[in-house]
């Protein structure tokens, strides 16, 4: 019976494992990708159309989102703006949530209040021009009001 290496080419063969698992771990993962809007939108649903009064292309964002522009969402479901990126390009909006207020801001991650919407049912859920964030809507934030 021959013993000689057999050792050698276990460490060996350990080796290789433990350089390929940390290889593998150090490798980045893809990133998160926010849930895409829907086209009709959706209860409880933030609902962007890209022409003021209500016109064009649209898309919806379920909660809050950091940044409009990473992950992009996009106007779909036909019309004017239709494949165009969400952010700094919506016209008008209306908040389907019936329990929650949503704010829409300038800057990514809620730097910069600018229009706030109440929930649907209630006094100012919508907005034909958005207001001061028309065209330049960069995040939004859904919350307690």
């Amino acid at each position: 019976m021959r013993t000689t290496g057999t050792l050698a080419r276990r460490l060996a063969a350990v080796c290789a494992a433990l350089v390929l698992g940390v290889t593998a771990s150090l490798v980045p993962a893809a990133p998160a990708q926010a849930e895409q809007g829907s086209s009709p939108c959706q209860w409880y649903e933030m609902c962007y159309w890209y022409q003021s009064n209500y016109g064009g292309a649209q898309t919806s964002v379920l909660w809050g989102v950091w940044d409009l522009a990473s992950p992009p969402f996009y106007f779909h479901g036909g019309g004017a703006g239709s494949g165009t990126q969400l952010w700094n390009n919506a016209g008008s909006g209306a908040n389907y949530d019936p329990d929650y207020c949503v704010g829409v801001y300038y800057s990514q991650g809620w730097g910069t209040p600018a229009l706030y919407l109440a929930p649907w049912g209630y006094c100012c859920w919508w907005s034909s021009t958005l207001g001061p964030v028309n065209n330049n809507n960069r995040s939004q934030l859904v919350y307690v009001c």
